[in-house]
């Protein structure tokens, strides 16, 4: 019976390096920029209600929306 040699690949374990790979630490700091949110005008803005209903016709929802006028409309 002949014998069987295996070849065993080398196992490499440290993760790869790839060519032109930079640390964090490469990496130029910049200033931090910190921005406010735009300030949201409440006199022109609507309000969103959502009616979710089983009945035995169905699933459905209802989709209302109402302006700070007092105007609303509604989808179903």
């Amino acid at each position: 019976m002949a014998e069987v040699t295996l070849e065993v690949p080398e196992v490499i374990k440290r993760p790869p390096q790839v060519e032109g790979a930079f640390e964090a630490e490469d990496i130029p700091r910049v200033p931090e920029v910190f921005k406010e949110p735009p300030q949201i005008d409440q006199s022109k803005t609507w309000k969103m209600y959502i009616d979710g209903a089983k009945i035995n016709l169905g699933i459905g929802a209802r989709v209302v929306l109402k302006s700070s006028k007092g105007q609303f409309t509604s989808t179903s």
